[in-house]
């Protein structure tokens, strides 16, 4: 290994607007001072070349956190770009509950949600809690 991130790798950028962003490594060069990174969306297409300052935050995303995953404790490595991306994935599939182990995580959604609170949905944290 060359460089820093491999080519197609997929890691966590900061960004102003949303604090990290995931995204696919198009090319690395180097290590420390020396490393060159561009990136581009996981869609594909586009390059941008991260700024030496923000290259120290840059970190692999966890394929688990890309998924939005309920327990973030499964992580391989949790990271601000993974816990913030996880519950911006889970947020959009109106899971507004999520776990770090034995703490439980909420975003306030905001709105209304069918199936959180049915006889179903308490019957299963009910099993949950007695298992533990």
């Amino acid at each position: 290994m060359d460089a820093l991130f491999q080519v197609g790798a997929v890691v966590y950028v900061p960004d102003e607007a949303a604090a990290y962003l995931p995204k696919k490594v198009l090319e690395c060069t180097g290590y420390g001072a020396s490393t060159q990174l561009t990136v581009g969306s996981l869609a594909g297409g586009g390059g941008e070349k991260v700024p030496t300052e923000k290259l120290a935050l840059v970190v692999e995303a966890d394929p688990l956190s890309l998924e939005g995953a309920d327990d973030m404790v499964k992580f391989t490595n949790l990271t601000e770009g993974a816990l913030l991306h996880n519950l911006r994935t889970r947020y959009a599939n109106n899971s507004i509950y999520s776990a770090a182990g034995a703490i439980l995580i909420s975003v306030n959604p905001f709105k209304a949600l069918q199936n959180v609170y049915t006889l179903e949905a308490q019957q299963r944290c009910r099993v949950r809690r007695d298992s533990q």
